[in-house]
C-alpha cells in the first residue's frame, strides 16, 4: 500500500502513530536513506548481503523475526539519494509477494514511482491520498495530546489554530512547533491565545525560534550552523527540495578537521 500526500500532510503520523502503532501487526518503521539494505541490516541485525542477494531474503528475515509490516517512510529518498542499482534492488525487495510493505510518498514523487512496473502493480487499488485534516479533526489533534498531558487548551485558541491553519497542505508541522511554543510559555496547565501570539503565530513561530537560535551562537558556530543547514537540503530539478540524512559523527570528523 502507498501513502501520498504532500510534505507536512501527516503522511510520518499516519504511518507512525496510527499504522505501526495498531496491535493488528508486529511492525518495522524505516526510512531508506541513501542506502536502504545498510539501514534495514542494521536494523536487523544481519549482514547486508544477507539482504541484498536476493529480492526473497528480505521477506524471509522478516518472517524469522516476526516482523508482519514493513513500514518504509519518506520512501521518495530512494529517488533522490540511492543509486540506480541499489533502488532497483530495493524495489523488487519490496514488491516481493511473501512481504506485507506499506510506503509513505511525498506527492511530487508520485510519477517516479511510475518508472517500475512491480511497484505500479504492487500498488494498484492500493492507494491512500492524505488530505488537510477537517476542522473537527484539527480540534482533536490539538485538544486530545494536551488532555493526555494534564493540560487545558484555551477556546479561544483552538479557534484560532483552526482559522490560522485553514485549509493549508503542509501546514502540520507549523502547528505543531507553534504548540510546542506555546506549552512552553503556558499558564499553570492552559495553553492560551496571549501565549500563542507571544511564539509568533503559525506563520512565524518557526523563524522566530530559528533567530533565536542562530543569534544566541557565536561567530563560529553561526559558520557552521550555515554549513550544516545547507548539506542538509538537497534541490531537486523537478521536485521540491528534500532532505538529505547526515550524522554527528560526519560533523565531529569535519570539526575535528579530518
Amino acid at each position: 500500500m502507498g501513502v501520498f500526500g504532500a510534505s507536512g500532510a501527516g503522511k510520518s503520523s499516519l504511518l507512525r502513530a496510527g499504522v505501526a502503532a495498531s496491535a493488528q501487526w508486529s511492525s518495522l518503521v524505516v526510512v531508506p536513506g541513501p542506502h536502504p539494505f545498510e539501514e534495514l541490516a542494521g536494523r536487523l541485525s544481519v549482514p547486508v548481503d544477507e539482504l541484498a542477494e536476493h529480492p526473497s531474503n528480505l521477506a524471509m528475515v522478516l518472517r524469522q523475526r516476526d516482523v508482519e509490516l514493513l513500514v518504509v517512510d519518506q520512501f521518495e529518498e530512494i529517488f533522490t539519494l540511492c543509486g540506480d542499482e541499489e533502488r532497483t534492488r530495493f524495489v523488487a525487495a519490496l514488491t516481493h509477494p511473501a512481504l506485507r510493505v506499506v510506503i509513505g510518498v511525498r506527492a511530487d514523487f508520485y510519477g517516479h514511482c511510475g518508472q517500475y512496473p512491480e511497484l505500479v502493480a504492487a500498488l494498484d487499488g492500493g492507494q491512500v491520498l492524505v488530505g488537510p485534516l477537517a476542522s473537527d479533526e484539527l480540534r482533536r489533534a490539538i485538544i486530545r495530546p494536551a488532555a493526555v498531558a494534564s493540560c487545558v487548551v484555551e477556546e479561544a485558541l483552538v479557534t484560532r489554530l483552526v482559522a490560522d491553519v485553514g485549509n493549508q497542505v503542509g501546514a502540520l508541522p507549523l502547528l505543531s512547533h507553534a504548540l510546542r511554543e506555546t506549552w512552553l510559555r503556558r499558564q499553570g496547565i492552559s495553553l492560551t491565545l496571549a501565549s500563542y501570539e507571544k511564539t509568533g503565530g503559525l506563520q512565524h513561530a518557526l523563524a522566530q525560534s530559528a533567530e533565536q537560535t542562530f543569534t544566541s551562537l557565536t561567530p563560529t558556530q553561526r559558520a557552521r550552523a550555515r554549513q550544516l543547514f545547507l548539506r542538509l537540503v538537497a534541490l531537486g530539478c523537478t521536485t521540491w527540495p528534500t532532505r538529505p540524512p547526515s550524522n554527528r559523527w560526519m560533523w565531529s570528523r569535519r570539526r575535528a578537521g579530518r
